[in-house]
């Protein structure tokens, strides 16, 4: 979590992170982090149940625009999308 954190250190804005799962690294962020605005999101509804508001998406379709947030996190995610999704930032 440290290397996030310190890899994050010059951004502002908002954070999304793909495949946020249980939420744990969300929490500790948030700790971390707090002025940044970090969205979750997860294709699995059942698994966000104790994680808060999140999004239910899938990685190959992402509900935003290009160059809408500041960086992209995808360090929960079981597996790798078939095919790119679209670049971010």
């Amino acid at each position: 979590m440290g290397i996030v954190v310190d890899e994050l250190a010059a951004t502002q804005g908002t954070v999304l992170d793909i495949g946020c799962g249980n939420g744990k690294f969300l929490s500790r962020l948030h700790k971390d982090r707090p002025d940044l605005r970090v969205v979750c999101m997860d294709i699995s509804e059942g698994i966000l149940t104790d994680v808060g508001t999140v999004l239910v998406a899938d990685a190959q379709t992402l509900p935003f625009a290009e160059n809408e947030a500041e960086a992209v996190l995808a360090l929960h995610m079981r597996s790798g999308p078939s095919r790119r999704p679209p670049r971010l930032v």
